[in-house]
């Protein structure tokens, strides 16, 4: 009795919902603006849901034990072949008016049909699950035949379609890989122009960014020769240290030797502390920080500082300054603060450094 309750409020729910379908895809509204769409998606929810109450009920009863599996396992295939089949539906009620371009090429053939045809015959292969004995003046193959026919082709246009986004998604990645080789050698051409054109003195700052390990290398080659012809290099470099710059001139020493190390030791010290200003205001005044905001300059000024070393310098303190910009309050009307690698960066260094006992003694 239940059964029979369960299976008629399914049949009516896919019934009124199919009936939907059916009528949408009658109409000649192109819903251009994704109307049609959203209404073959909302329409097919209730019909799925009314269908697999009723074919669950059938499945129970023994309505699918034909197939020779498990009732459960019966169970799970016919929920799976009627995903396909509603699924199949609803693009046919979506893709009619469409233009061909848009469609799977899977549907083509079908959505000016299947939306006619699927959803009376879904409902009927329900019924006769559900009541096989109200079939039995029909031959056994038509009944197999009501049954594997949509289920055959739902199966076939859903296996096509899935072929086709397989395709669709290896042609898209090899189109995105080669646009992205043009707008490297777009932006190279363009690079390569500026430091072309650059001076070597009054465009000293822009030129740091192109002496990095990190760019290509014929650019930065061209970079470092203008940034080398300088004729005081190294009073520049001590200037760009101790002023809003100091990022530019960490770029430059992180990869290449200096002119001069001793004469920069001190400034690359002074350069360290005004980082840490820079992180202090970042700290209070960005609204939004990601958990790599400051990785690359934090990367830049130890690798520098591990370059100058042997300069007799302590760097230490004025690390632990960088580390503990890291730690600045932020206005409450910021986002909050993300887990920041370049403090795991700075602990580390620390560690390694004699930095231990004063971090954890700052973290306490």
């Amino acid at each position: 009795m239940l059964g029979n309750l369960l299976a008629g409020i399914g049949l009516v729910v896919a019934l009124i919902a199919g009936g939907m379908l059916f009528f949408m895809g009658l109409s000649s509204d192109s819903g251009r603006d994704g109307g049609r769409a959203m209404g073959a998606a909302i329409g097919c929810l209730p019909f799925l849901a009314g269908l697999a109450l009723a074919f669950t009920v059938a499945c129970w009863r023994g309505g699918f034990d034909w197939l020779g599996l498990s009732r459960f396992a019966s169970g799970l295939v016919v929920l799976a072949v009627l995903v396909c089949a509603v699924l199949v539906t609803g693009l046919s009620v979506a893709t009619r008016l469409e233009p061909a371009s848009q469609v799977p090429w899977a549907m083509l053939p079908l959505r000016s049909w299947l939306h006619l045809v699927w959803p009376p015959v879904l409902w009927l292969v329900a019924v006769q699950a559900l009541w096989p004995q109200a079939f039995e003046a029909w031959a056994l193959p038509w009944q197999r035949a009501l049954v594997l026919l949509p289920a055959g082709v739902s199966l076939l246009a859903c296996a096509l379609m899935l072929v086709q986004l397989v395709v669709s998604q290896q042609q898209d990645a090899v189109r995105r890989a080669e646009q992205q080789v043009a707008d490297d050698q777009e932006r190279d051409r363009w690079i390569r122009e500026q430091v072309i054109a650059a001076d070597p003195v009054k465009d000293l700052v822009s030129l740091m960014n192109q002496t990095s390990q990190d760019e290509t290398p014929d650019i930065r080659a061209l970079a470092l020769a203008k940034v080398r012809s300088h004729p005081d290099l190294t009073r520049a470099l001590a200037e760009m240290l101790r002023s809003r710059f100091c990022d530019h001139a960490f770029t430059f020493l992180a990869s290449n030797d200096p002119p001069d190390a001793a004469a920069l030791a001190e400034p690359v010290r002074e350069g360290i502390h005004a980082m840490a200003e820079e992180f202090r205001d970042s700290m209070r005044n960005t609204h939004t920080l990601r958990s790599d905001e400051f990785d690359f300059k934090t990367d830049r000024v130890l690798r520098t500082a591990e370059r100058f070393a042997g300069q007799g310098v302590d760097y230490t303190p004025a690390v632990r300054e960088l580390r503990q910009a890291l730690d600045e309050s932020r206005a409450h009307w910021h986002t909050g603060t993300p887990d920041l690698h370049a403090r795991r960066l700075l602990d580390s260094w620390l560690a390694r450094h004699g930095g231990t006992n004063e971090t954890r003694a700052r973290k306490g």
